[in-house]
């Protein structure tokens, strides 16, 4: 069975936009309670537009699997897929942990897919998906990930609409001052990080391996 993390039904999507500076990072002793979306399993489950939001831990569950003695965690905002080959269930989730992080607080988040093996969440793939502030509010680069008809490969790409140069050349027209230098410095590196993500990946070994 095959998992993809990220999944945390407490927090709003991010909204993508430029109008804001990068942020500074919160003092919190726990960052990843910031950025999960993943309620615990006795939380109710938020409600959008009449339809519940999608429960991972409910399916991680349905296989056997307590979520709260495992691991790896599962983060951000998942949905079900089916994927590999043979064919086999997994979460496939974006959002959660950042898997990068500026001292000024700009943040990578990734794309997470997990499946179960043996009993436990086996994660198939973590590759950086976006850029943004910490407490969501921005975006300032997103990828998109697409999983192919046959679930053996993903493609991590460019968006038409925001490139990473676009989200470069962003955030320089909003940052300009030589003051805020090490701001502009953070949010280009966080941009940077996450459209070093771009790839191909494929099925190979019971998970998915970068091909180019």
């Amino acid at each position: 069975m095959v998992l993809v993390v990220a999944c945390n039904a407490a927090e709003k999507p991010p909204v993508e936009s430029a109008a804001r500076p990068p942020a500074p990072l919160p003092t919190h002793s726990n960052p990843a309670s910031e950025v999960a979306d993943a309620a615990p399993p006795h939380a109710a489950r938020p409600v959008e537009g009449g339809v519940p939001r999608f429960d991972a831990y409910a399916w991680a569950s349905a296989r056997g699997i307590d979520p709260a003695a495992e691991k790896i965690t599962i983060e951000g905002a998942c949905r079900a897929v089916t994927l590999g080959d043979p064919p086999r269930d997994a979460l496939w989730c974006e959002g959660g942990i950042p898997v990068f992080q500026t001292t000024g607080g700009e943040s990578v988040f990734p794309l997470v897919v997990l499946d179960v093996d043996q009993g436990h969440l086996r994660q198939l793939l973590r590759a950086p998906l976006y850029a943004g502030a910490l407490d969501f509010d921005t975006i300032y680069v997103r990828l998109s990930a697409t999983l192919a008809a046959d679930g053996r490969s993903i493609a991590v790409s460019e968006r038409p609409e925001q490139t990473c140069a676009k989200a470069r050349a962003d955030a320089k027209k909003l940052i300009s001052s030589p003051v805020d230098a090490p701001g502009l410095r953070d949010w280009l590196t966080a941009i940077d990080h996450a459209c070093a993500g771009v790839a191909h990946y494929v099925w190979r070994g019971g998970r998915f391996v970068k091909s180019r």
